[in-house]
């Protein structure tokens, strides 16, 4: 039986933010969006940086953030693999 924490990947997890880089003048752009006028602003998905954590087993987040979570849990030394030899009786 496996005892350790579960982790979850869900490409979902994203949020939706709005890409005013094609925009000339980004204040004309958003006082003309007021007054109702289209304009040239890209609505893209990026991953959340968030990571949920679900009954203390579950590991929930998106793939990238979780890459970039299990890069720095792996680089953490742990009692076996810190250089330091074990004393043997």
């Amino acid at each position: 039986m496996y005892s350790g924490v579960e982790v979850r990947e869900d490409p979902f997890m994203v949020d939706a933010v709005e890409d005013w880089t094609r925009v000339r003048s980004p204040s004309r752009a958003a006082r003309r969006r007021r007054q109702g006028h289209r304009q040239n602003i890209a609505t893209v998905n990026v991953p959340k940086p968030d990571i949920y954590v679900i009954f203390g087993r579950i590991i929930v987040g998106h793939p990238v953030t979780i890459a970039k979570f299990m890069a720095k849990v792996n680089a953490l030394p742990t009692p076996f693999t810190d250089g330091r030899a074990e004393s043997t009786p």
